[in-house]
């Protein structure tokens, strides 16, 4: 699948999430649809989000669709993701490495459950009783088979809602002193970058 096939697929699920999550709100009798805001950081920063964000608001205003590209610094947008949620619809955003998130957990329940969407990392509001229900069971889950099913399950759940679509995956370069480590003993590993 080529690049603009991925953001065109892409397109058609964020206005689909837009419209079923209440963010897209039509007035009553004439049906106008208010403007789609997308925040970016500037393309000197963050390129990929920046040219993505771009394209996928030339193809919204293609349709007829008015949505508005806001070019940000990151600071600014930060602050707008998380603390001006009703400010914005689609939003370039990234994870970093974090030892915490080598645990499946760091994910599957801060980004996901419903009771981390006023002041947590659910920012983008999603709620879901069956899968808090599994999010949380994984929690306290001990054996290792068990709980990789429930995380497994719990990300099936997330796939068949489209709750997020990432569209950039960055290549992120890991700096080490090779003076302090070993060049073999540095591997790339899941959930890193």
């Amino acid at each position: 699948m080529s690049w603009k096939s991925k953001i065109a697929s892409s397109l058609l699920i964020c206005l689909l999430f837009l419209t079923l999550s209440g963010g897209v709100i039509a007035s009553q009798g004439d049906r106008v649809i208010r403007p789609i805001y997308v925040i970016t950081r500037p393309q000197s920063s963050a390129p990929d989000e920046y040219e993505t964000l771009s394209y996928l608001t030339a193809m919204m205003t293609e349709l007829g669709i008015d949505a508005r590209l806001r070019v940000v610094p990151w600071e600014q947008q930060s602050d707008l993701v998380w603390f001006e949620r009703d400010r914005w619809d689609i939003a370039g955003w990234q994870m970093t490495a974090r030892p915490e998130r080598l645990d499946p957990d760091e994910f599957i329940y801060n980004l996901f459950h419903s009771s981390t969407t006023v002041d947590g990392y659910n920012f983008i509001g999603y709620v879901n009783p069956k899968y808090d229900a599994i999010a949380e069971a994984q929690r306290v889950t001990v054996d290792p088979e068990e709980r990789r099913e429930l995380i497994l399950k719990a990300q099936e759940i997330l796939v068949e809602d489209a709750v997020y679509d990432f569209t950039v995956h960055p290549m992120i370069s890991i700096v080490y002193n090779t003076d302090v480590f070993a060049e073999d003993s540095v591997v790339d590993m899941a959930g890193m970058g």
